[in-house]
């Protein structure tokens, strides 16, 4: 009777364990398999379920380094994004806090808006003259206009 109720108890415990797996550590963070469930679910291959674990990496090293350079968002910016969403799904920002992942969803808010401020604060000093611009852009729409018949 003992070997079939330890049984039952290690069989309970087991997918209990499987459905919270650690898929990786970034620099003190952890990656539960839970926290990209819905993306993971929706991948239909494994090298987009790879590609969604990657993208979940750089995630993380960037708001580490906006962290580290003091740029993270403020609780006021991501306070008015929250209202922002709040708007958008014409709700009150009291319901949207009633919603029961209401904290990951303030997290990923915070993190994006990090990752923003990053990406604005790498290419704050970075110039480029309108004519070479121009030129550029003109040489690449040329070539990825070829790109496309081709692939058509």
């Amino acid at each position: 009777m003992k070997r079939v109720l330890a049984l039952f108890f290690i069989l309970s415990i087991g997918h209990v364990l499987a459905e919270n797996i650690i898929i990786g550590l970034v620099n003190n963070s952890v990656i539960t398999y839970n926290s990209l469930k819905a993306s993971l679910e929706d991948a239909s291959s494994k090298d987009h379920k790879i590609d969604i674990i990657n993208q979940r990496i750089n995630e993380i090293l960037q708001v580490k380094k906006a962290r580290e350079l003091r740029i993270e968002a403020s609780l006021n910016d991501v306070n008015l994004a929250l209202v922002e969403i709040s708007k958008s799904n014409n709700i009150s920002l009291d319901q949207l806090k009633a919603y029961p992942e209401f904290l990951s969803l303030k997290t990923e808010v915070s993190e994006r808006i990090s990752i923003l401020n990053l990406q604005r604060y790498i290419t704050k000093n970075v110039t480029i003259d309108e004519n070479e611009a121009i030129k550029i852009c003109s040489e690449k729409t040329t070539e990825n206009i070829k790109q496309i018949k081709i692939a058509q």
